[in-house]
């Protein structure tokens, strides 16, 4: 994460709450796990740069990360790391930081995205589908059907929560249900 080229005696190791974090300028990471450690808390110093920073930068900042997703990362994610700090109710970082976080393999720093743009948007499907495919990912079914389920609720019409439902009740070997939802399937998709 830190480039080969620099030796780890250059690195700040410190001990937080009994873990080893690695820190390097305003990243840390978790050096067991390899975790990046977000500072939600941290309080913004006051001076030039936090005064201009508007809505036009907000988005730019955005559109930015977006854009270094793929290329870069943990640039990427450190740029939506100070949005969340400025904006943290701002739903589409959260969205796209799981989606980030989860390309990586951070499942669970993506459940933590994804639950935090949740308690934003209660009412959202897109969310709960996401989560409901998450905790399936992670092997817990109980979960995901309860996502699924919650998908369900906030969007009848969801065909992606009964498409998942049907797959979660016949694995669970909830055949009843499944069907019920395998008929709400083919009833939206013959409306389309």
């Amino acid at each position: 994460m830190f480039g080969t080229s620099r030796p780890v005696t250059s690195l700040r190791m410190t001990n937080r709450d009994g873990r080893i974090v690695v820190r390097n300028g305003a990243l840390t990471v978790e050096a067991l796990s390899g975790q990046l450690l977000l500072n939600f808390d941290a309080p913004q110093a006051p001076g030039k740069i936090e005064e201009r920073f508007g809505p036009a930068r907000v988005r730019e900042r955005f559109d930015e990360a977006r854009r270094l997703a793929d290329s870069d990362p943990l640039r990427a994610l450190m740029l939506y790391s100070e949005l969340l700090g400025r904006e943290p109710r701002n739903f589409e970082v959260h969205m796209d930081l799981a989606s980030l976080l989860e390309r990586e393999g951070d499942l669970p720093g993506a459940l933590r995205a994804l639950l935090g743009a949740a308690a934003i948007v209660p009412t959202s499907a897109e969310v709960h589908v996401r989560l409901g495919l998450l905790y399936r990912r992670r092997g817990e079914a109980n979960n995901a059907l309860q996502s699924f389920l919650r998908a369900a609720d906030c969007d009848p019409l969801s065909l992606a929560a009964h498409r998942n439902l049907v797959e979660l009740y016949e694995a669970m070997g909830r055949k009843r249900e499944a069907l019920r939802h395998l008929s709400t399937v083919h009833r939206l998709t013959r409306s389309e």
